[in-house]
């Protein structure tokens, strides 16, 4: 296994909210209409995120390197973002394959996280039928 691999593995079972704001940015990214998408820019935004928004913790940093390995879990793990990362071959020669098994407390956080996501489209699609309806019938404009 590689260096690199190894750190981010560490760094994952540690901070597994990183994986979790990432995974939401990139769905809102997909559901906006976005087919293909640089983690880059996912990546400065959750910096942004975990900086600024939150308590400006200047000992919590995100390591570039980690950047592709992220986007790699995502596709693997998340059917709507197959595709949706532009990646190159790594270096060390490991390709997509070259990402953290999750482990199965993981794996039922990731389950746990559709859910949460499946139900959240749900209301919000009952709720624009709903309005549709009232604007339908002159209720509301």
């Amino acid at each position: 296994m590689d260096r690199i691999k190894e750190q981010f593995e560490a760094f994952h079972i540690e901070n597994p909210h990183v994986y979790a704001l990432l995974r939401e940015l990139a769905l809102e990214a997909r559901k906006a209409g976005v087919r293909v998408y640089g983690i880059g820019m996912l990546w400065e935004v959750l910096r942004w995120k975990l900086y600024v928004e939150t308590t400006g913790n200047d000992d919590f940093s995100l390591n570039n390197n980690y950047r592709a390995l992220y986007a790699r879990m995502l596709m693997r793990t998340e059917p709507m973002l197959r595709d949706f990362f532009i990646t190159r071959k790594r270096r060390v020669g490991e390709e997509a394959e070259a990402v953290v098994n999750l482990a199965p407390k993981q794996m039922d956080f990731l389950e746990k996280l559709r859910a949460v996501q499946r139900q959240k489209d749900l209301h919000q699609a009952a709720q624009a039928t709903l309005l549709d309806r009232l604007k339908a019938n002159g209720v509301v404009k």
